[in-house]
């Protein structure tokens, strides 16, 4: 279907038992509005939709302005982001994160392990869940700069402080998250109106 599609083109893609990539990474290099099912439907309640999700193993896109919604992806890969103004929205990475490569792109309502820059800036987080990576205990957001991260629900860890220019998170607007450690926040950043809980309840 993306192969087949022009440019601005919205593909709808319904749920499926059936892994629709196999176990290959998804490509996508035209601007394209990818449109799923969503996640959790029937632990919400929601059987008007099958109940199912579409399920990728891996994605990349290269195509500016491209929209990823509703979508399950399968492996520890991911969504690796090359280009700028993404809109990656309300998707399940079962295993992986978001690789931020490009610029001012929205990142909202998706429940991932982390979100990373390589470096990157400008964008929008927010309203997301970020569960964090078994190996690596430190680096649930990184990589990132002048950035608004809002909103957000960090599970297992806290974004990456560090001072070094590539992994720190700089000059970001970091506000109204809930973290289940208090995080050291960079100097450059603006940090307020943050929560951590005495107890947590979110897992």
């Amino acid at each position: 279907a993306i192969d087949a599609a022009s440019e601005g083109d919205t593909i709808m893609v319904d749920a499926s038992s059936t892994q629709y990539d196999g176990i290959s990474r998804i490509t996508i290099n035209k601007r394209v509005v990818l449109l799923g099912p969503g996640y959790w439907l029937q632990e919400n309640g929601i059987i008007q939709e099958g109940g199912g999700q579409a399920s990728v193993y891996s994605m990349t896109i290269n195509a500016k302005g491209t929209v990823v919604k509703g979508m399950t992806i399968y492996y520890q890969d991911g969504i690796a982001i090359n280009s700028s103004q993404v809109v990656i929205n309300r998707c399940w990475l079962r295993r992986g994160s978001i690789s931020l490569g490009g610029s001012n792109c929205i990142i909202h309502q998706n429940f991932c392990r982390a979100i990373s820059g390589i470096p990157t800036s400008n964008h929008q987080i927010t309203n997301n869940i970020i569960s964090g990576l078994e190996f690596d205990a430190s680096s649930y957001m990184s990589g990132i700069s002048d950035s608004y991260i809002a909103y957000n629900t960090f599970i297992g860890g806290v974004p990456r402080p560090m001072d070094d220019s590539n992994w720190g998170l700089k000059n970001c607007t970091i506000e109204k998250n809930i973290f289940k450690d208090v995080p050291t926040v960079h100097s450059s950043s603006s940090y307020g109106d943050n929560y951590v809980p005495d107890v947590w309840a979110y897992e």
